[in-house]
């Protein structure tokens, strides 16, 4: 089976949030399993060509527009994955972020993308005999795909008359809208009845949903909200009408990548057996180098999130103020985002610095160690289709204190609901209140009853969210789709 993967992200290349983890790591066990696939990225211009050894591979004009565009492939593997990125320039090639605050800007250059990504794989099908019998696309980045697609299906001669189209939607709260102009120029999606009817003709992500073979989402949960939704947004009607072809399926951990064994970014390695004995090597050294007192007894409570309001950053907050001084509990927040955000994380950790340390910034050394200390792990988020930081502050034995929603409520088990199998904790509103009071519920937990809380630790770290069950359920996806 043939696969070829469209996205904006991919670690070790490139990475926002965790669509970047996915798609860096999904490849690698679909062609353990023995799926041919390959991945196709935007050839952003920060990208490090030295240092992972990219190559040219091809070069094609190609008329956008009222303008006429060199695109040129370069090409790389990573574990056994071959990885394209295109630069187009000015369109991709020059760029210093991902993503571009300006609207104006973000839907041109996928626009472009997407069909650069068609115009790569008929050079994959007619000089290197490797025709995709699935694409695969993530997100709005990727939504013109599937109506691509579904046009060359209308040629029977073209070479990609056969390939099946699968939607992977990571984040709906990004939807490309205000594609209008572009979309215009194809004209068939804005006469798609179904489209029309929603009025999300220009809206990238409903294109792909409309067209697509396939629509999945990364979690089972959060699939569910969406079909169940009382009050559904467009969007979410769009995918109710289709959910006969709509599932979930949860993101897997690369466990080789994020191993507390063997990561190098940690001052002690640890595993399940040793956790009680090293892993409080690591929380001392984190607290040590933020300036926090150095305590074992605190507990210490974190973060690694973007700074928007789906996080629930302004939930946190407004529960972490409430907690008392007392030196029970220490709090590290790392990640940028939201300016208003920053500025009331920043006022709440001067005016508590030896309990609140902000970390305005992105740095994924520092994220690891944070995993490997800390003992609670915050994620108030208030929509989550699937999430990673609890997945990887589980690997590496903090609990995870969730607002039980999506792929959070799929991944985390309760200890309110189930206290011998528990792995973390969670609250059903997504308000402050009921956060802190189950914040105070942990730490009453934390300080109370050692035993307990190791108990959940090792729960925690034997949970196996690696992708290999993943994967087979993706294999599974990409065959109802060829059939």
């Amino acid at each position: 089976m043939n696969v070829l993967i469209a996205a904006a992200e991919a670690v070790p290349f490139v990475k926002v949030g965790g669509m970047g983890d996915v798609i860096g790591s999904l490849p690698k066990s679909l062609i353990r399993d023995g799926v041919s696939c390959r991945v196709i990225l935007p050839g952003y211009g920060f990208l490090d060509h030295d240092r992972f050894g990219l190559r040219q591979c091809t070069q094609f004009t190609f008329p956008y527009r009222e303008e006429r565009l060199t695109a040129t492939v370069y090409q790389t593997e990573s574990e056994g994955v071959p990885f394209y990125f295109i630069v187009a320039k000015p369109y991709f090639g020059d760029q210093t972020t991902v993503y571009s605050a300006d609207a104006e800007w973000d839907v041109p250059r996928f626009t472009l993308f997407n069909k650069l990504v068609m115009e790569l794989a008929v050079w994959f099908s007619r000089e290197q005999g490797w025709t995709p019998e699935l694409l695969q696309v993530n997100d709005w980045h990727m939504g013109l795909l599937p109506f691509l697609l579904h046009q060359a299906r209308r040629d029977g001669r073209h070479p990609l008359a056969n390939t099946a189209s699968l939607v992977t939607i990571h984040n709906s709260a990004y939807q490309g809208e205000g594609g209008g102009a572009y979309i215009k120029d194809l004209i068939e999606p804005r006469r798609q009845i179904d489209l029309l009817d929603l009025n999300l003709e220009d809206n990238f992500l409903a294109v792909a949903v409309a067209y697509a073979t396939r629509i999945n989402t990364v979690s089972p949960g959060f699939a569910r909200q969406i079909v169940e939704e009382p009050k559904p947004t467009p969007l979410e009607k769009l995918l109710q009408r289709k959910q006969a072809r709509f599932s979930g399926i949860l993101n897997g951990l690369d466990f080789q990548s994020w191993d507390p064994e063997q990561d190098p970014c940690l001052d002690r390695n640890f595993h399940v057996n040793n956790v009680v004995q090293q892993r409080i090597f690591n929380k001392r050294a984190l607290q040590s180098e933020l300036g926090l007192p150095v305590d074992d007894g605190a507990m210490l409570i974190a973060m690694v999130t973007r700074l928007v309001p789906q996080k629930g950053v302004d939930l946190a907050l407004e529960a972490l103020d409430q907690l008392p001084c007392d030196g029970s509990w220490q709090a590290v927040i790392l990640g940028t985002g939201f300016e208003a955000l920053e500025t009331q994380l920043s006022a709440i950790a001067a005016a508590k610095p030896s309990h609140v340390h902000a970390l305005l910034t992105f740095n994924e050394q520092r994220a690891r160690q944070i995993y490997a200390s800390c003992d609670v792990f915050l994620m108030p988020s208030r929509f989550e289709p699937c999430g990673m930081g609890q997945l990887m502050a589980m690997r590496y034995g903090a609990l995870p204190l969730v607002h039980f929603t999506g792929g959070l409520a799929d991944t985390v088990t309760r200890f309110d609901q189930d206290p011998e199998r528990a792995t973390g904790f969670g609250f059903d509103t997504p308000n402050a209140q009921p956060l802190h009071q189950t914040l105070i519920d942990a730490s009453r937990l934390f300080h109370d009853d050692t035993a307990t809380w190791r108990r959940l630790q090792q729960n925690a770290m034997s949970a196996d969210f690696s992708w290999q069950r993943s994967a087979a359920a993706y294999r599974d996806l990409y065959m109802q789709c060829l059939n």
